[in-house]
């Protein structure tokens, strides 16, 4: 048993080769007997269970300490740890935007298709605390508002762009229907700016009710065209061989 700044530490080996520390925080800790998980450790600490006892496994030195007896004793240790690494990254790393960051992450996430829960598996936790300490968790909940970010900025381009061009734009619509039965229509708008250099954007990817006829379709492409501003600068709107588009 060693003394660790006012905690006594049972240092014993656990399963494989981590080192498990049984942390005991002292009376003047005052910390909670129930760990809380709002508390910024658990940035950089993912919780484990080891033979029935929930641990703290450290994304830095994977060491493992206990994760019931309140967050001081974890705060010390990655408060030590996020020194270590932030010294051997400095030469590398000069700055940092956390935002910058999120957003990142967003654009990955939408230009590889992969599932909003990805940002919450704990590989890819433990490869961003190793690689740049000052990256903090997101969820998928707030992965969703970064995604929607992007979405409106997007947005704000196309619509800019859209009114610094004369010509005309083309509509074309892609109906289908998935194994589940669910009716799905995709509206995509294809122009040329002033330089002639071709531009494609898809304005719109919807679930779209029953019935599929052309009445129902034919709403959603009006209310497509008023929400970007195109009602007054088609050419042509040219759907697919769906049956009932046909009006």
């Amino acid at each position: 048993m060693t003394s660790f700044e006012g905690s006594q530490v049972n240092v014993s080996k656990g399963s494989g080769n981590n080192e498990v520390e049984d942390v005991k925080p002292s009376s003047a800790s005052g910390g909670s007997n129930q760990t809380r998980k709002t508390s910024f450790v658990w940035n950089y600490m993912i919780r484990v269970d080891v033979n029935g006892v929930m641990m703290a496994k450290c994304i830095f030195c994977e060491k493992l300490l206990n994760a019931t007896k309140g967050t001081s004793s974890l705060k010390k240790h990655v408060l030590k740890c996020l020194d270590d690494h932030q010294e051997a990254t400095n030469s590398t790393n000069t700055s940092f935007d956390p935002n910058v960051g999120k957003s990142k992450v967003a654009k990955m996430i939408i230009m590889h298709e992969l599932p909003l829960r990805f940002v919450e598996y704990t590989g890819f936790q433990e490869m961003m605390g190793y690689c740049q300490p000052r990256f903090e968790s997101i969820s998928r909940n707030t992965l969703k508002s970064e995604i929607f970010k992007l979405y409106n900025m997007e947005r704000d381009k196309t619509l800019k762009l859209l009114d610094s061009i004369e010509s005309k734009v083309a509509i074309n619509t892609d109906i289908w229907i998935s194994s589940t039965k669910m009716g799905y229509m995709v509206v995509t708008m294809h122009f040329i700016d002033k330089s002639w250099v071709l531009h494609s954007r898809i304005l719109r990817f919807i679930h779209v009710l029953s019935p599929h006829d052309a009445i129902s379709l034919g709403e959603q492409l009006v209310t497509c065209f008023y929400d970007w501003n195109v009602d007054r600068k088609l050419s042509a709107v040219t759907v697919d061989n769906y049956p009932l588009m046909t009006v």
